[in-house]
């Protein structure tokens, strides 16, 4: 769930160079380069959201035929909340990326630059609760599955039952701990290296707007 890193880091290295001067201010040649540096904000997202489908796609279809050929209701009931975790998951993603879609290019250049940081920011709280919406959820449905789904309750003595699930568990926990800070950290990573730095240009530009259109 992270985002290209070279687009990113060329959406800054390209918001760098950008040194706007009051004495040669532009808008129309500004708006422009919003414009391009937005489509390619666009593009970069859209990529990251596609990958994401495919892979949620997999992980929605082997749930799914885990729950169809796993015994027992709870089991069942484990794998299908695991594979609705993902849908939501999509679906959160998908509703903030169609939420901001259709930028209104007709605004002048600060009303542009704040709808520009505005879907920025979005994406920056969207990665920031990952954890919320994506991994426990997911977790959560994935544990209840493989302690449901491996440990033969019916056949074995109590004692062994309730020691057979606390192994797993405990190893459910571990492993699904060790994937969730993985994703975790790398969304955290998007967000500080590429996000964020990308916000904060475009901020500085549009103090620079600002100023610029307050000017005589």
């Amino acid at each position: 769930m992270t985002p290209d890193d070279r687009d990113f880091d060329e959406l800054a290295r390209l918001w760098r160079d950008q040194e706007v001067d009051a004495d040669t201010w532009n808008t129309e040649e500004i708006l422009m380069n919003v414009k391009r540096k937005s489509e390619r904000f666009d593009r970069t997202i859209r990529r990251r959201d596609a990958v994401e489908a495919i892979a949620g796609a997999l992980v929605i279809g082997v749930f799914g035929w885990v729950s169809w050929q796993t015994p027992g209701i709870i089991p069942k009931l484990g794998a299908l909340f695991a594979s609705g975790c993902v849908v939501f998951a999509l679906w959160k993603m998908y509703r903030v990326q169609r939420r901001n879609r259709g930028a209104r290019e007709d605004l002048p250049l600060t009303a542009r630059l704040k709808q520009e940081i505005s879907r920025v920011e979005d994406q920056i709280r969207l990665l920031r609760r990952v954890v919320s919406w994506y991994v426990l959820p997911l977790a959560a449905g994935g544990t209840v599955w493989a302690t449901t789904a491996t440990v033969p309750v019916a056949e074995t003595s109590l004692a062994l039952a309730a020691a057979s699930i606390g192994v797993v568990l405990a190893g459910s926990v571990v492993i699904f701990s060790l994937v969730g800070y993985m994703v975790w950290k790398l969304n955290q990573r998007a967000v500080e290296r590429q996000l964020i730095p990308y916000r904060d240009e475009l901020r500085a530009l549009l103090d620079q707007a600002s100023n610029g259109e307050s000017c005589p």
